[in-house]
């Protein structure tokens, strides 16, 4: 396209400065469209960077933090409430410059804005980063688990239905989605992220690496870190001088913690907590094995660094990545479920195999890989998608 389109990204207006894993996602996905639109309005909150493309605008709107993971039900739904009219105000006074609306890290709270973009005529594209509607399921026990997650899911649905186009990383997402329904919107294989394989490389050899399992991500509970923290003493317990290296931080640190305290394990799991994105390659190219045991997931953006640093991949069967990037016994690991014994009895099963054979896994990971998420090719298919959606406005 000579002259792309005029774009306005939505984003739930981030928590904080400091919650720099949205702000890094927001960023790699602005770098993507940005060479591919004449101008981005990024509306979002509490959103600032240093290296912002000159044809993106952003649009910070106020919107009242949550203090707390126990903040009332009430407090939470004003926040959501009234950052959806504050975004919805912004996206009247931009409706000019706008061409194509489109959903990141939104589609599963933000329902007015979706409406009236609609009502105002622009294209809607919904970028899927996984089912907010089973990570908020998982974030609360029983009632308002399953309260929230139906109160979620009406949202999804509803944004589904606006879209003109629904992105997801790989044709596996249409059913851990169940999108079946809009099966002629969905654009397969438009990952919103892209690898730096300048700083996300290998800097030493597998051979040359201690027996470590490592975990880089949130420590809350759509991850699926309580049940990884139950399988570690387990998984210890077998020998093979194994260690654990913890990168993140989150809710359930503590929990976690007390868990493998209580099973006199500490000495072998080192929790790092939250260490500068820039820092990451450097934890990676100590670990062996990378696990991600979430309850959902798209493509699980550690995972796709861990690979590039040659750490092979031990994932639950949910979101794009199982059987597209991490195929089993191929270029990774996929477990049946996440619960401890599960995770535990594919860990038999890896050390079954030879030194040799886990470094042909390993090589396998990183070409697959990088077919798929290098900048140049992740660029190269959102240009489809956005030429696809200009021309559906244009006709």
């Amino acid at each position: 396209m000579k002259k792309g389109p005029q774009l306005c990204v939505i984003v739930f207006p981030l928590r904080s400065d400091a919650y720099e894993c949205g702000q890094l996602f927001v960023t790699k996905f602005i770098q993507i469209l940005s060479p591919l639109s004449s101008m981005i309005t990024l509306i979002t909150g509490n959103y600032h960077s240093n290296d912002i493309p000159v044809n993106v605008f952003i649009k910070n709107i106020y919107s009242p933090e949550v203090k707390s993971f126990h903040e009332s039900v009430a407090s939470k739904i004003y926040r959501l409430i009234l950052a959806q009219i504050t975004i919805s105000v912004v996206l009247i006074q931009m409706r000019k410059e706008i061409d194509i609306l489109l959903l990141f890290f939104s589609h599963g709270f933000l329902f007015i804005p979706s409406f009236l973009g609609w009502v105002l005529k622009k294209k809607i594209i919904v970028v899927t980063t996984g089912s907010f509607s089973k990570s908020t399921e998982s974030l609360y026990s029983f009632p308002w688990g399953r309260i929230f997650y139906l109160a979620v899911r009406s949202i999804e649905k509803l944004n589904y239905s606006l879209a003109n186009i629904i992105t997801v990383d790989s044709d596996k997402m249409i059913n851990e989605l169940d999108l079946h329904k809009y099966i002629n919107k969905i654009s397969t294989n438009s990952p919103s992220n892209f690898l730096d394989i300048e700083k996300f490389k290998i800097k030493q050899s597998f051979s040359k690496r201690k027996n470590v399992i490592g975990y880089v991500g949130r420590l809350s509970a759509e991850k699926g870190v309580m049940e990884l923290s139950e399988a570690i003493p387990l998984i210890i317990s077998r020998g093979n001088q194994i260690e654990f290296l913890i990168v993140g931080d989150g809710p359930l640190r503590t929990s976690m913690e007390e868990i493998i305290e209580k099973n006199k394990c500490m000495d072998m799991v080192t929790f790092a907590g939250w260490v500068p994105y820039e820092s990451i390659p450097d934890f990676l190219n100590k670990m062996r094995f990378h696990i991600l045991p979430s309850h959902t997931e798209a493509i699980g953006s550690s995972n796709i660094e861990a690979i590039a640093c040659g750490v092979i991949p031990i994932i639950n069967n949910v979101g794009a990545l199982p059987g597209y990037v991490v195929i089993d016994k191929s270029t990774g690991f996929v477990l049946e479920n996440n619960l401890p014994e599960t995770i535990v009895n594919k860990f038999d099963q890896i050390w079954m195999y030879s030194e040799t054979d886990l470094e042909a896994i390993q090589k396998r990971g990183i070409n697959l890989m990088l077919d798929n998420y290098t900048y140049d090719r992740v660029s190269e298919k959102w240009q489809k998608v956005l030429k696809e959606t200009f021309e559906m406005r244009r006709g």
